[in-house]
């Protein structure tokens, strides 16, 4: 089995871990994925929904922070300024958001939750 960071006397924070020591040990936090792996396509999404509320509706007090500088990001003015997260958290691969199916499942998702939210064109 492949260790974790844990496994080696490394601890981050200051919270005790949960009991798998995952984002679903929080109550209420669900993730899923979806990989596309074809000849044409390698590529595949991560969702994050930090609550069981619909997240559109009931914002979340949030804060970013920019570890290194490299990856790219969407939504981190919003929530630097407004302090709120109020959308599902998408994981995938930089080049391809405005054709990818994070964007289209987000919107979905909105849709089936009754709201109303799109990425800029």
């Amino acid at each position: 089995m492949k260790k974790r960071i844990r496994d080696y006397g490394i601890r981050i924070g200051d919270h005790p871990a949960g009991a798998l020591n995952k984002l679903t040990d929080v109550p209420g936090v669900r993730v899923g994925h979806y990989t596309v792996d074809t000849e044409e396509h390698k590529t595949g999404v991560t969702v994050i929904l930090p609550c069981e509320e619909n997240i559109f509706a009931s914002r979340l007090t949030a804060a970013a922070f920019v570890h290194n500088g490299f990856g790219k990001t969407a939504g981190i003015p919003q929530i630097e300024e407004l302090g709120t997260l109020e959308s599902p958290i998408a994981l995938t691969n930089t080049r391809t958001w405005e054709r990818s199916m994070t964007r289209w499942w987000i919107i979905w998702w909105s849709s089936v939750k009754g709201t109303a939210w799109s990425s800029p064109p």
